[in-house]
């Protein structure tokens, strides 16, 4: 039996390398984690992109430059004031133009403004994402190395136990052999001895278990084993009232929710400002110059500046901004709700 039990373990040691390993502390394990990590990779590059789109674009003119050539053949008659006709027969025309062109929105219903506070929101909100991001990750790589833990302290005791049972079985043997024990009995010590070694391979499997899933979250070979310190330092313990306060006061998930509010809210103006007036002012420089060598006006050209307003008031759009009020009114609803779900959590 002890031979059966030692061919399984040398199996299970194949699988769960426990060679000279360097040990890791818990704090090691986290560091490891936040650095090979995708998901706070992905966290920390999608922050990125939202201080990218965090500009002053919104405040800024457009300015746009045009030139085109055209050339064209046509045929032509003209009869002047005094009957006379004349007849154009395959006229060339080349035109030729070009314009630099600036369009400033001044004012849009303070939707720039709205826009801008929304995307610095947005920034921050990413931030918080991050942070959650770690938090998570954190509180699991410390779940999964406190399991280990526990698992590692189950399978001492798997084992003592299985000694015993050996033990157990040995002196049941023997009194077999001299008649002071029934085959009865010394078949149930057997049974026992199989049901502990069964439950000592049960509680390898378990630690090759929890090894992996920490393995996983350090996005380390799924192999390593046996780099877990045999203890943990535990923090000090707190009042109650400080982790309740604390709680509330630190809890990310919390102000993520506070600031999908906030944007909830800046959506809802933003749906407004769409019932308001836009006004643009419009500026730039144009030049256009046409030959035709064989009409009447062979050649004419022109340039200069200009520059004006232009206003826009939108009066029936098929209910669009209506229907985007009515939405954005909801959705605050739902994130005030959110947000108080989460204060009761």
């Amino acid at each position: 039996m002890k031979r059966i039990f030692l061919c399984i373990f040398s199996l299970l040691s194949a699988v769960v390398p426990g060679a000279a390993q360097k040990m890791m502390s818990l704090s090691d394990c986290i560091a490891q984690a936040l650095d090979a990590n995708y998901g706070i990779r992905i966290a920390v590059n999608n922050e990125e992109i939202n201080r990218n789109n965090r500009n002053y674009g919104v405040f800024m003119p457009s300015l746009s430059t045009n030139a085109s050539q055209r050339e064209s053949t046509v045929d032509s008659k003209r009869i002047d004031s005094n009957g006379a006709e004349s007849t154009f027969n395959n006229t060339v025309t080349n035109n030729l133009s070009a314009s630099v062109n600036l369009n400033w929105r001044i004012f849009d219903g303070l939707a720039m403004f709205t826009t801008h506070a929304r995307l610095k929101e947005i920034v921050s909100r990413g931030e918080l994402e991050t942070q959650l991001a770690v938090e998570n990750l954190i509180a699991q790589v410390s779940t999964g190395y406190y399991n280990i833990l526990v698992q590692a302290s189950l399978l001492k005791a798997a084992k003592q136990t299985l000694d015993l049972s050996e033990q157990r079985f040995e002196v049941a043997m023997q009194k077999y052999k001299i008649g002071n024990l029934s085959g009865l009995e010394l078949k149930q010590t057997k049974i026992d001895l199989n049901a502990d070694s069964s439950s000592l391979v049960e509680q390898q499997e378990a630690l090759r278990s929890a090894y992996i899933n920490l393995n996983t979250l350090m996005n380390i070979d799924l192999r390593t084993a046996d780099y877990v310190e045999d203890s943990i330092v535990l923090l000090p313990m707190f009042q109650y009232e400080d982790v309740q306060n604390g709680m509330i006061a630190n809890n990310t998930s919390l102000e993520i929710a506070r600031r999908d509010k906030k944007i909830s809210e800046l959506d809802l103006k933003l749906a407004r400002s769409a019932f308001f007036p836009t006004v643009d002012f419009e500026s730039g420089y144009s030049f256009s110059k046409s030959d035709s060598p064989q009409s009447i006006t062979t050649s004419s050209r022109s340039n200069g500046l200009f520059w004006g307003f232009s206003m826009s008031f939108p009066i029936f759009d098929k209910l669009e901004n209506s229907t985007k009020l009515k939405n954005s009114k909801v959705e605050l609803k739902n994130s005030e709700l959110n947000y108080q779900d989460l204060e009761l959590q």
